[in-house]
C-alpha cells in the first residue's frame, strides 16, 4: 500500500523535497534500522531527477514543495508553490525518483509554464515517482506557482486539486499548478 494519508497547504516560499524514515520496521530487520528513525534526506532543485534508495523497510513521510512562479521585479508577485505530504510504506532496496521544480525565474524545471517575450514563466512542480520517466508513476506532487501577469498582477498560488486563478481588470496573473 502506498499512501496512508495526504494533505496540501499553500503559500510556500522555498522548494525542495524531503523523505523521512518514521519507523515501524518489521521484526526481521536489523537493529541498524532503529538508528535511522527520524533521519531525513533533503533534495533541492538540481534541474534533474535524483534517485533515493530505501535502506530499511517501514513507513516514510514524504514532503514536497512546488516552486514559486516567475516575476519581473518583485518576488512577492510570483505565485507561491504548493506543499504536499503523505505517508508511504516502502521496502528495503525500493527506489524512488525525486524531481524538484525550479522557480519561473530559473526556467520552471519540471513543468513550469512559459510566456512570450522571454518573460519568466510558472514555477515547476516537485514530485516523487516510482519510475523516473513516467508521470503516471508519481506518488506525490506539489504544483508550482503561476507567474506574474500584466504589470502589478500577482501570479496564482499552486493548490491541491486546483490552483488559484488570478484574473483582474486590465490583465491577469498566471494560474497556479494543479494535481491534474
Amino acid at each position: 500500500s502506498l499512501f496512508i494519508s495526504s494533505k496540501t497547504f499553500f503559500f510556500v516560499y522555498f522548494w525542495y523535497a524531503k523523505i523521512t524514515f518514521i519507523g515501524d520496521t518489521p521484526s526481521d530487520e536489523t537493529v541498524t534500522c532503529e538508528s535511522l528513525v527520524g533521519k531525513s534526506k533533503e533534495f533541492k532543485s538540481q534541474k534533474q531527477i535524483e534517485e533515493y534508495l530505501v535502506q530499511c523497510s517501514g513507513k516514510y513521510k514524504i514532503e514536497t514543495w512546488g516552486a514559486q512562479g516567475g516575476y519581473r521585479s518583485d518576488e512577492n508577485m510570483g505565485g507561491k508553490g504548493g506543499y504536499s505530504s503523505g505517508i508511504v510504506n516502502l521496502k528495503e532496496n525500493d527506489k524512488l525518483y525525486v524531481n524538484v521544480g525550479s522557480s519561473g525565474n530559473n526556467g520552471g524545471y519540471n513543468g513550469g509554464g512559459s510566456r512570450d517575450n522571454d518573460m519568466p514563466g510558472g514555477g515547476g512542480a516537485t514530485d516523487v515517482r516510482l519510475d523516473p520517466t513516467d508521470l503516471y508513476s508519481r506518488i506525490i506532487v506539489a504544483g508550482g506557482g503561476g507567474s506574474d501577469g500584466a504589470s502589478n498582477r500577482q501570479g496564482g498560488y499552486a493548490g491541491g486539486l486546483t490552483g488559484q486563478s488570478r484574473t483582474d481588470n486590465f490583465g491577469s496573473g498566471g494560474g497556479g499548478g494543479t494535481q491534474t
